[in-house]
């Protein structure tokens, strides 16, 4: 039976006021997240700061920056997520430090960034896992203590974040990161992949890239004896007897003692810098750490009461700090688990790069080839016999790569080496980093 004119009337108006009252709240939520300008920089444009809830129960709430593409297109502009590692490690280091459009120095001045990977996408920093920077937790189960509950807080917090910006919801997207982000992006990327199996596409992921990624750390560890040896910075006898620590704690790995594992793998790391002097473990081409100035800089930065203010963090009870070691030690018996198995089925359906600074000791590039020829996947010897050439920027020589896929059009893997670059690319080689995102997000070739 036809539903009376005038009920449907009443019903096409309570339709459209709900409609205008969702608009109104979107849009509330919208103008609420937005930074007009920052203290020490002025205005700023497309600009966006906030929590999202990711779990009501321990009340964990991830913290996010989200800045909107300088890119003249008007349409096709994906949506890239930033991740730093640790784990524990805040994703502002990757704003003010590396990527964004705006840049911090050491003593603290901000200043464009003609290198910021929003030229070409709109991009999202997050604090993560929960604790971390300026994401809390008002209970002590709150910290993932697991590698699978930080993909599903980082999960939740996409879909809330998503919901706050519906308008990019239908938008490319792309999770890219450095460090322990070598286990984060896999995890993340697979829960993405396993929800959208599911036919209810809620997150168009297209791609993923990690630079110096600690991925594989049975094999990894061992290029913390490898890689120092081959550049002359321990001898053979001190060789010998970093292998004895490695040897222990491929032992541990093995046999699931992943404490004991964690603390051989430090241990390993502590002789080898000690034994090769005075060195900068992200760049051996440094005795001390370049970025952490900047790292210091940006704890006085990010504190300040006009900062906070302009981050609508007046209400936060978190100071931000770039470690939290809270966080950090919740993840101690995920550290030494390997995230490489789930790699093919994502270079299977997906556009893969994995970079590496040939400076970094900390994820170096020996550890990184030797777990990448390990893989078991369809193009494993296409992509182990791919011809590796020059990579050249502005007609310098910037890296080497080797792909095997369809770059642009369907899955495929690239690995790169950066030259004159350390453990965060970004920020040792700011325009070519740039280069490399650009191809990477195009799907353009390398050579």
């Amino acid at each position: 039976m036809r539903v009376p004119i005038a009920c449907d009337k009443n019903l096409r108006v309570l339709m459209i006021v709900r409609i205008i009252f969702a608009l109104f709240t979107l849009f509330a939520l919208y103008e609420t997240a937005k930074v007009d300008s920052l203290p020490g920089f002025g205005a700023v444009k497309g600009h966006y700061a906030g929590y999202v809830n990711v779990n009501p129960s321990t009340d964990s709430n991830i913290f996010y920056y989200f800045i909107e593409s300088s890119s003249d297109a008007s349409t096709n502009v994906p949506v890239t997520l930033w991740l730093n590692g640790g784990p524990g490690c805040s994703s502002l280091l990757g704003l003010f430090g590396e990527n964004g459009p705006i840049s911090m120095s050491a003593s603290g001045e901000l200043s464009d960034n003609p290198s910021g990977w929003t030229k070409h996408s709109h991009v999202i920093w997050i604090d993560q896992p929960v604790g971390t920077g300026f994401s809390y937790t008002n209970s002590s189960t709150g910290f993932p203590t697991t590698i699978e509950a930080v993909a599903e807080d980082l999960y939740n917090a996409l879909l809330g974040f998503f919901q706050e910006f519906p308008q990019y919801s239908n938008s490319d997207f792309y999770i890219t990161g450095e460090s322990y982000a070598g286990h984060y992006i896999p995890a993340l990327a697979t829960k993405i992949d396993k929800e959208n199996s599911g036919g209810n596409v809620t997150i168009q992921l297209k791609g993923v890239a990690i630079g110096n990624g600690w991925v594989d750390p049975i094999t990894q560890n061992q290029a913390y004896v490898d890689y120092p040896y081959n550049l002359g910075l321990i001898n053979t006898r001190q060789k010998f007897e970093a292998e004895a620590i490695q040897k222990r704690l491929v032992k541990a790995i093995q046999a699931s003692r992943w404490v004991d594992a964690n603390n051989l793998s430090n241990q390993l790391e502590q002789y080898v810098l000690t034994a090769a002097g005075p060195l900068d473990i992200d760049d051996v081409m440094m005795s001390q750490s370049a970025i952490d100035p900047i790292i210091s800089a940006a704890g006085v930065y990010l504190n300040l009461p006009e900062v906070r203010e302009a981050l609508h963090l007046e209400d936060s009870p978190k100071n931000w700090t770039f470690v939290n070691q809270t966080a950090g030690d919740a993840l101690v018996e995920d550290e030494q688990k390997s995230l490489a198995h789930l790699l093919p089925n994502l270079i299977s359906k997906y556009r893969v790069l994995i970079y590496t600074g040939n400076y970094d000791m900390n994820c170096n590039l020996v550890g990184v080839e030797s777990y990448l020829d390990a893989l078991e996947f369809a193009g494993r010897e296409a992509f182990y016999n791919a011809p590796r050439a020059g990579w050249f920027v502005n007609g310098a020589l910037a890296g080497y790569a080797r792909s095997w896929g369809k770059l642009k059009s369907g899955p495929s893997i690239t690995n790169l080496i950066v030259r004159n670059a350390g453990h965060e690319v970004p920020f040792y080689q700011p325009v070519n980093a740039l280069d490399m995102f650009r191809r990477f997000v195009e799907g353009a070739d390398w050579f």
